[in-house]
């Protein structure tokens, strides 16, 4: 059985707050990889205020016009050795996916909204 989604845009969606996005930057992990834009966690979390303001802009332009950078939807795809021993054996290595933060960070506050509104719904 497949659950019919009926998507209605009645321009009531309500854009994204400073609030969102400075809960979401507080929430970053330290010491992660960075992805193919090569901004870290840290980098986000230098100057929050300016970053966040930034941010905000970007967000709610990408909210509104329902699209986001091609780059946000991209990875780099790392292999990493599980076992030193043997670097010959396919399965001693696992992958990873290095997404951008930028991304990440817009894909977080998108989550918690969906989260939010479904929470005694389901």
């Amino acid at each position: 059985m497949l659950l019919q989604l009926n998507i209605i845009d009645d321009g009531n969606e309500s854009e994204i707050t400073m609030d969102e996005i400075m809960k979401a930057l507080k929430r970053m992990k330290n010491g992660k990889a960075a992805g193919n834009d090569r901004v870290s966690s840290e980098m986000m979390r230098g100057e929050r205020d300016i970053v966040a303001s930034l941010l905000y802009q970007l967000f709610n332009k990408c909210w509104k016009s329902h699209r986001v950078p091609n780059d946000w939807c991209k990875a780099v795809v790392v292999s990493l050795n599980k076992d030193e021993d043997s670097r010959q054996v396919c399965t001693n290595y696992r992958v990873i996916n290095l997404l951008g933060v930028v991304g990440k960070l817009y894909a977080k506050i998108i989550i918690l909204r969906v989260a939010n509104e479904t929470e005694n719904k389901i």
